[in-house]
C-alpha cells in the first residue's frame, strides 16, 4: 500500500508542475510519428494533415509534412511547408534542415534535368530545370537552362512531327507550364496539350525576364532575350531591348551590332548604318560587324539600281564601299568565301552598271 501511494504522489505531482510532459503532443501528432517509423508514408501525410487542422501553427507538423512531401515527389507541396515552417519556426530548429532537404532536392531535381537535356528529354529537362528553379530561386543556372528547354521544346513543337505516347485525357497547367496526365496529375509530352504551342513563348520571355533581373550586369542574358525576339521577328521588341542594354553598356560593339542587324531586318538602313558606323569605331577589327557592313551596302546598291531614273553614280559608290568593307575582311581572312564571293559580284555588277550607261549614251 506504501509503495501505491508514493506511485501516486509522484504521478500528481508530475500533472501538477509539467502537465505538458504528458498532453504536449496530440493524438494526430503521436499517431503520424508512429507511421513514419514503420516508414508509412502515406498515412503519416493524413493524420499530418488532421493535426495542423487542429494547430496550424504548427511547426513540426509543417516540417514533417514537408519530408513526406519530398518522399512522395510533391515538391511544390514540399516548397509551401518550408514555407510554413519558416513562418512559425520562430526558434530557428528547422533552419538547418530545411536548408539540407532543399538543397537535397534541388541538386536531385537539377542534375536529372541536364541528363534528360543530354538525351534530348528536352519536355523532362524543362520539368526538372522548373522544379530545380522553384526549390531555389537564387540559382541562375536553372532559369538559364529552362530557357533553352522551353525554346527546344518550341522549336519542336513548330514541326509537323506526330505525337505520340500521349495518354487518354490531359490537362495544361498554366501556373506550371507543364502538360500533365489528367488521372495521376504526373508531367508528361508537352506536344499533348494544345496549349502548349500558344503559352510557351509567354513562358520563355518570363524566364529570360527573370534572368536579366537576376543578373543585371550581364550582357549575355539581354542578347539571348533579344534573340528570341528577332527569331519570333518582334524587332520593335528587340531593338527596345538591345536600346536598354546599350544604355547600360554603353558603345558595346556586340550590342550595336545586334541592334544594326534589328534595324536592318525592319527596313531601316539609315539607322542600320549608323549604328554600324558607332560599332566599328568601337571595334574595327570585328569581322561579323564588317561584313555585315558591306552587305548592308550591297543592299543600297540593289535598291539604288532599281530607282527610275536610274542614279548610276550612286550604285557604284555602294558597291565601291561594299568592296572596300569585303576587302578589310578578306584583310584579316583571306580564304572567306562569301566576302570573295561578295566582291566578285560587286565587280560584276559595277560592270554591268557601266555598259547600261554606254547603251544610254549611244540612244
Amino acid at each position: 500500500m506504501k509503495k501505491f501511494s508514493m506511485w501516486f504522489v509522484a504521478a500528481a505531482f508530475l500533472c501538477t508542475c509539467a502537465p505538458h510532459l504528458l498532453w504536449a503532443q496530440s493524438m494526430e501528432m503521436t499517431s503520424a510519428k508512429l507511421y513514419i517509423q514503420q516508414n508509412d508514408w502515406d498515412k503519416a501525410i493524413q493524420w499530418l494533415q488532421e493535426a495542423l487542422k487542429k494547430k496550424p501553427e504548427n511547426a513540426e507538423a509543417h516540417f514533417l509534412l514537408a519530408q513526406g512531401y519530398g518522399m512522395r515527389g510533391k515538391l511544390a507541396d514540399m516548397v509551401a511547408e518550408f514555407a510554413a515552417v519558416q513562418q512559425y519556426d520562430k526558434k530557428n530548429k528547422y533552419t538547418k534542415d530545411l536548408a539540407s532537404y532543399r538543397q537535397k532536392y534541388f541538386a536531385e531535381s537539377f542534375n536529372t534535368g541536364v541528363k534528360a537535356f543530354n538525351e534530348q528529354n528536352f519536355d523532362m529537362a524543362a520539368d526538372k530545370f522548373a522544379t530545380a528553379a522553384m526549390l531555389d530561386p537564387s540559382q541562375a543556372a536553372s532559369f538559364q537552362n529552362l530557357a533553352i528547354s522551353y525554346r527546344q521544346i518550341e522549336r519542336d513543337l513548330s514541326t509537323d512531327v506526330p505525337c505520340e505516347g500521349c495518354a487518354a485525357e490531359h490537362e495544361w497547367d498554366a501556373v506550371a507550364v507543364l502538360c500533365r496526365d489528367k488521372a495521376t496529375g504526373a508531367a508528361t509530352k508537352f506536344c499533348c496539350c494544345p496549349e502548349a504551342k500558344e503559352q510557351l513563348e509567354a513562358a520563355i520571355v518570363k524566364t529570360h525576364e527573370t534572368l536579366i533581373k537576376m543578373q543585371p550586369d550581364s550582357l549575355t542574358n539581354y542578347l539571348a532575350l533579344s534573340d528570341y525576339y528577332k527569331m519570333k521577328n518582334q524587332m520593335e521588341k528587340s531593338t527596345t531591348l538591345l536600346a536598354e542594354a546599350n544604355q547600360k553598356f554603353p558603345n558595346n560593339a556586340k550590342v550595336l551590332g545586334e541592334m544594326a542587324i534589328a534595324y536592318d531586318y525592319m527596313g531601316k538602313s539609315e539607322e542600320a548604318f549608323q549604328t554600324y558606323e558607332q560599332a566599328l569605331a568601337n571595334k574595327p577589327d570585328d569581322k561579323d560587324l564588317r561584313f555585315n557592313y558591306g552587305r548592308l551596302f550591297l543592299l543600297r546598291a540593289e535598291a539604288a539600281g532599281k530607282k527610275e531614273p536610274l542614279d548610276h553614280a550612286a550604285v557604284a559608290v555602294a558597291y565601291g564601299s561594299a568592296i572596300e568593307q569585303f576587302s578589310k575582311v578578306l584583310a584579316a581572312e583571306p580564304e572567306d568565301f562569301d566576302s570573295n564571293y561578295n566582291i566578285g559580284v560587286s565587280h560584276l555588277k559595277i560592270g554591268e552598271d557601266f555598259d547600261k550607261q554606254i547603251r544610254e549614251l549611244d540612244e
